[in-house]
């Protein structure tokens, strides 16, 4: 969402509104391993994407 906001794509405070619904969205897991952390990075940025291009 930072980026998306250098890029002038969203405004500032649509930075916590992006990240928040994202973290609404995610289902948490514990202790997750390397990869799973690394496919949570990516759906979160693919998500972001997909919020930002249909409500922005």
């Amino acid at each position: 969402s930072v980026s998306m906001f250098l890029e002038k794509r969203i405004g500032y405070l649509d930075i916590y509104r992006t990240v928040a619904r994202v973290m609404d969205e995610h289902s948490p897991v514990c202790r997750p391993s390397l990869d799973q952390i690394l496919h949570a990075d990516t759906w979160a940025r693919q998500r972001t994407e997909e919020i930002v291009g249909t409500n922005f």
